[in-house]
């Protein structure tokens, strides 16, 4: 099932709106455009109604009916839809939970701030921006480090006329260690200068890094605009020097420290630019900047290590001083300060490892502020038939359209000459090969496999590549080949169904999507109890594999049944004895599983992928196993009810 993070939501919020935890569920559908490149062209506004079918053991699994206005927008013959079900999330509004890195907090809410608000000309607020009560923000131990430390947050302040929020920094102050900065606590605008004082936060008499050997600080900021100029945090003594900074030199992202060894002694700068593309941070993005002594610098762009150009050892005239001012908004130079919203930001006297970068970033855009307010789900990427058009009583002419995933262009597309694959290809190669022939489809996911063809293959003309492709992944017991539910083709190794883990629990409890009714199916009459298995090449030896369902607790084994009946199949093709033997074991489990069916409803839950495993409990029938469902449908509208088909997952001993 796919119920990882999104949009700022995590899995549990999100499993809770599903589930209607926090209210009714509210739903809405929106639809995409694709070329016959399967590149994205537009949003599609004259959907009228739709609805999408899977079906695991069909050749063609994601199928999809769609109703539209035939406004000469969509090419019937080319074009490709996507559509998306969304889910309202407004209900959760938690705020998030940074005591995983950080230890236990208050859970207070910390806002967002808007940088750079108009103040009155001596740099406090104006007569309209009266403050309102400070929400302290103060943390705890670090549980992980076994120790307290000084730490700072953004903590807000909330003006009465509802011009927006701005922020005082907030401290909790330890006797175990020495404070990162030691003074009072000023508010938005207090700091004297221009542009200081027209929207930087500051705390003033804020000591120097001394007594320190790591550090971090960080966190959320977007730009209006470009951000080249500007400012995100300084700690600075005067105009043109700081003992931290992290700003934007040009269109750069630099971050600064200064460390100065004793008090009147000069300092070493060490600097650190970010690689790769330019960070313009035109959405949210989380920012750390990392300090140990002897370590360097190192930053972290949205969880990445993004550290480029570094400069460890440059020594500066600089003498430590004995207070400066904290700044976040601004620039160390007095240039520019930060256009754009900041959020959460903190400054804290511990190196973080990259995974707490990485948690912090993860757990980050859970922030009320930045979430979307919804969290949604692709439902496949459908190639079009081409209707007849009908005129309607209004006079809007509309086409019912069949729709398929992408496996129909390798159904369709046969291969105009006998196709070859050498001895020594790796049969996981080979499928890649296949698929990036192939006009449409864009993207792929295959699975290296070190398994090579012990002899050449051939097909004739007029096979399709899905066959052949399917024929490549099956000798090394690979899955047939599927399009998820983004349009990317997948090939992986084949998992039995008693190897998954169950990605979620249908019951019949207070909190559950699940309808009343349930089928259940048994259908065992003609089902096989043993495979036989053959390969033959004329440029090998024979190969042979068989299996046999002696498990007693199965019904349709040879023990319980007190008869066998074989099934045998002429393979075209294995890499060995081995991956023989893996195949025929896993008809064997398979068709062991297909002994029990049930069929049930639920509400609306577009988050299943191809072959999930789940479990249900359904008390009346007695039902409390784990399952693994092949068969789904349900229409796109609110309301509409979800259609499932799963099988009974079986161990054999």
């Amino acid at each position: 099932m796919r119920l990882d993070a999104q949009n700022g939501y995590d899995p549990a919020e999100i499993r809770q709106v599903l589930q209607g935890v926090r209210g009714p569920r509210a739903w809405s559908f929106r639809y995409d455009l694709y070329n016959a490149d399967s590149e994205y062209v537009r949003p599609l506004t004259n959907v009228l109604s739709g609805s999408v079918t899977y079906d695991s053991l069909a050749d063609i699994k994601r199928a999809a009916k769609f109703e539209v206005v035939d406004d000469g927008s969509v090419d019937f013959a080319g074009d490709r839809i996507k559509p998306f079900a969304r889910l309202d999330m407004s209900a959760v509004t938690d705020t998030r939970p940074y005591d995983e890195v950080f230890g236990s907090v208050v859970p207070d809410p910390l806002g967002r701030w808007r940088m750079n608000e108009t103040t009155g000309a001596t740099g406090t607020p104006s007569a309209d921006q009266t403050w309102g009560a400070m929400a302290t923000r103060k943390w705890g131990e670090l549980g992980t480090w076994g120790a307290p430390v000084v730490d700072w947050m953004l903590a807000g302040v909330e003006d009465s006329s509802g011009n927006g929020r701005h922020g005082v920094m907030g401290q909790l102050a330890t006797a175990a260690r020495p404070p990162l900065f030691a003074g009072s606590v000023r508010a938005l605008g207090t700091a004297s200068g221009s542009p200081r004082g027209k929207g930087s936060v500051s705390v003033a008499g804020a000591t120097w890094l001394t007594g320190h050997t790591e550090l971090s600080f960080g966190g959320w900021a977007r730009a209006d605009g470009s951000p080249a100029g500007q400012g995100l945090l300084a700690l600075s003594q005067s105009v043109g020097s700081a003992s931290i900074a992290l700003v934007y030199m040009g269109s750069v992202l630099t971050a600064y420290l200064y460390v100065f060894p004793q008090p009147g002694s000069p300092g070493t700068l060490l600097s650190a630019q970010v690689s790769g593309p330019a960070v313009t941070m035109a959405d949210p993005t989380h920012v750390v900047v990392t300090w140990r002594s002897g370590a360097g610098l190192r930053i972290y762009i949205n969880g990445e290590d993004r550290t480029g150009a570094v400069t460890n050892a440059t020594a500066i005239g600089q003498t430590y001083a004995a207070s400066s001012t904290l700044y976040l908004g601004e620039h160390y130079n007095d240039s520019a300060g930060w256009n754009g919203d900041l959020d959460d930001w903190f400054v804290t006297a511990r190196r973080l490892a990259a995974d707490d970068v990485r948690m912090l970033y993860r757990a980050g855009a859970r922030s009320d502020d930045f979430r979307s307010g919804f969290v949604e789900w692709p439902q496949g990427l459908f190639v079009l038939s081409s209707p007849e058009r009908e005129a309607g009583d209004t006079g809007v002419v509309t086409r019912d359209i069949n729709a398929y995933d992408q496996l129909v262009v390798l159904r369709a597309d046969k291969v105009p000459e006998p196709y070859y694959v050498g001895a020594g290809e790796k049969y996981t190669d080979a499928v890649a090969e296949l698929l990036s022939g192939v006009d449409g489809i864009a993207r792929y996911s295959v699975v290296p496999n070190a398994a090579t063809l012990p002899v050449s293959k051939m097909w004739d003309t007029g096979t399709t590549r899905l066959q052949i492709a399917n024929d490549l992944l099956g000798a090394i017991n690979y899955e047939g080949l599927h399009f998820d539910e983004d349009g990317t083709a997948v090939a992986r190794p084949y998992q039995s169904l008693a190897e998954r883990a169950p990605g979620y629990v249908y019951d019949d409890s207070e909190v559950s999507v699940l309808l009343p009714g349930m089928t259940q199916t048994l259908d065992t009459f003609d089902q096989p109890n043993k495979w036989v298995l053959t390969v033959s090449d004329p440029d090998r030896p024979v190969l042979r594999a068989e299996a046999t369902n002696s498990n007693p607790n199965s019904p349709v084994s040879t023990v319980a049944r007190g008869r066998t009946i074989v099934e045998v199949r002429d393979e075209q093709d294995a890499v060995d004895q081995a991956a023989l033997q893996a195949k025929v074991d896993r008809l064997a489990q398979e068709s062991s599983m297909v002994f029990e069916q049930v069929e049930f409803s639920t509400g609306l839950m577009p988050v299943h992928q191809h072959a999930d495993t789940y479990r249900i409990a359904y008390s009346a029938l007695g039902i409390g196993d784990k399952y693994s469902e092949y068969r789904w449908s349900y229409e796109l509208r609110q309301g509409a009810r979800m259609r499932h088909t799963a099988r009974k997952v079986v161990n054999l001993s």
